[in-house]
């Protein structure tokens, strides 16, 4: 295989790899309130299967948008925790906006979100160990 078509090959995977992970995510904004936990679970097994998928493909700048997106996430998530639980204070409207996918009665449902917590956490931590055998 030539140089131009592995880029080629490259640039597709890249291609498909965002599409998926911005497809995924989208799939929360047409979503009804009762199908949110199954959509949660699938939403959480693909972007787990995507994170794979983008490590054995070696995708760079997939790798860097995804990892991105869940820094955000995670951090996030543990912003939006600690001003619930340790710091006590009413939940801010940054975090309204930013999880009112999860809003029910005007309250936000914690569980997804340390669900996401939780995931981002491990995600990162599983990218660690792989790099960290790749050495």
């Amino acid at each position: 295989m030539s140089e131009t078509s592995e880029n080629k090959v490259n640039l597709l995977s890249e291609i498909k790899a965002i599409l998926l992970m911005f497809s995924t995510i989208s799939l929360y904004f047409f979503s009804k309130g009762s199908k949110i936990l199954i959509l949660t679970g699938f939403v959480s097994l693909v972007i787990f299967l995507l994170s794979i998928y983008i490590r054995k493909e070696n995708l760079k700048f997939a790798k860097t948008i995804f990892y991105l997106g869940l820094a955000f996430n995670n951090i996030t998530s543990i912003g939006f925790l600690l001003e619930k639980y340790i710091f006590k204070r009413k939940t801010s409207q940054v975090y309204t906006y930013i999880y009112k996918v999860f809003t029910t009665n005007d309250k936000i449902n914690e569980r997804y979100i340390i669900w996401i917590f939780a995931l981002t956490s491990f995600l990162m931590i599983m990218e660690y160990h792989a790099r960290k055998a790749q050495r």
